[in-house]
């Protein structure tokens, strides 16, 4: 066993307020014959304890047998725990794969370089498929999936049709991942990236031009503000105006649309044209408001 003692020099004869530290339980004991008698939680002397002190605290609070706060400082010893996940990210449940409604991965521990250790359990169990060696980790540090295990997961792609067929580790920030097999004709498992972190939504446009149809040459589309309030919160809207102003044809949002910028669609935002949207400027796939997502044209 070994003690760090923490010596404070002699004040009156036979007195001391030595303390020392125990390695092996990350406690401060007093060993002295005055203060500190006691030990708290915080500076507001409530809930106070005899020595020895709670394991691994970051910062101490000592004080007198009658409550007075001696000696505060930064535990010089105090080791940080290792980061978790959230509670909602330690299962990953499949969307699709051989494994559907058969196994899960589930978080089991964090490596001392801060990585996630997951091994694969069945579904809406917590005790671990033996063998291990389905293990796999998630690197928060590059925010990609690695393999850690010799069996499946052993590739990985980016669609359920093999698309871009790769080794481990994955690319990073992915929204859904695909694992396949050694030879990739069996799709694994796949699941919703429960890291994921969407992009930042596009900025507003000041005007949206027109390239074709009845309006072109007319009028044009012009950013009025971002909604702040109802279901269309977050949204961008635009009213239609004469082609390089900035105020609504005849005054009147009737012709307004709306811009989600979190899901890439328009929306209508007015009682008046534009009611429906097309792929194409053929009449193809018309359709009612909303349009779909991220279209170029």
């Amino acid at each position: 066993m070994v003690w760090f003692r923490l010596e404070v020099p002699v004040g009156l004869a036979g007195v001391t307020w030595d303390v020392e530290y125990e390695p092996s339980d990350a406690k401060f004991y007093d060993v002295g014959t005055d203060n500190p008698a006691q030990w708290g939680e915080d500076d507001t002397g409530t809930n106070l304890s005899a020595f020895k002190t709670a394991a691994n605290m970051p910062i101490h609070y000592w004080y007198t047998d009658s409550g007075g706060l001696r000696f505060q400082f930064d535990n010089p010893f105090y080791v940080a725990p290792l980061p978790e996940p959230d509670e909602i990210n330690k299962r990953l449940v499949a969307t699709g794969g051989q494994y559907d409604g058969t196994f899960e991965w589930l978080y089991f521990s964090t490596t001392t370089e801060g990585n996630f250790v997951y091994g694969m359990v069945e579904t809406n169990s917590s005790v671990r498929y033996e063998p291990t060696n389905y293990d796999f980790e998630y690197h928060p540090s590059d925010s990609k999936f690695h393999d850690s295990g010799s069996s499946y997961p052993a590739k990985w792609a980016i669609d359920s049709n093999a698309t871009g067929l790769s080794v481990f580790p994955t690319t990073a920030n992915m929204e859904t991942l695909y694992w396949y097999n050694e030879s990739g004709d069996t799709l694994i498992f796949s699941f919703d990236n429960v890291f994921y972190v969407p992009p930042p939504p596009p900025e507003p446009v000041e005007r949206l031009v027109t390239t074709a149809g009845f309006w072109n040459g007319l009028y044009d589309y012009y950013y009025f503000g971002t909604i702040s309030e109802g279901p269309s919160d977050g949204h961008y809207l635009y009213g239609l105006v004469p082609i390089g102003t900035t105020n609504r044809r005849d005054g009147d949002p009737k012709w307004d649309v709306e811009y989600d910028p979190r899901n890439g669609m328009f929306h209508d935002g007015g009682s008046s044209h534009p009611y429906k949207w097309g792929i194409d400027a053929n009449h193809n796939g018309i359709a009612d408001f909303p349009t779909t997502r991220n279209m170029e044209t």
